[in-house]
């Protein structure tokens, strides 16, 4: 994972107009550009822009804004790789759109 990535995460404060303020958290990332349509929770399809492979102790949930290199977009659906048990986390893929 040689690239960085920006994570929109809520500071739990709002704006004057009821909009919650958004801090930029830099982590280590693989991105990948590609196109692909994708289901996402609200059962519509998504085109995703990016597929960015995160390290296991980053926190990331449906509809967080990632940034990296100028394109910006939401977590329309993650994927968890895991070991054979299912008890260890590897890495999670976020697709972007």
């Amino acid at each position: 994972m040689k690239q960085k990535v920006a994570i929109m995460t809520p500071t739990g404060e709002k704006d004057k107009y009821g909009r919650p303020i958004l801090q930029p958290i830099d982590s280590k990332a693989r991105v990948q550009f590609s196109t692909r349509l994708i289901q996402g929770t609200d059962g519509q399809q998504h085109e995703t822009s990016l597929e960015v492979d995160l390290p296991s102790g980053v926190s990331v949930q449906y509809g967080t804004e990632i940034e990296y290199k100028g394109t910006k977009g939401k977590v329309i659906a993650m994927n968890e790789s895991t070991n054979l048990s299912g008890n260890k986390v590897f890495f999670r893929t976020v697709y972007v759109g």
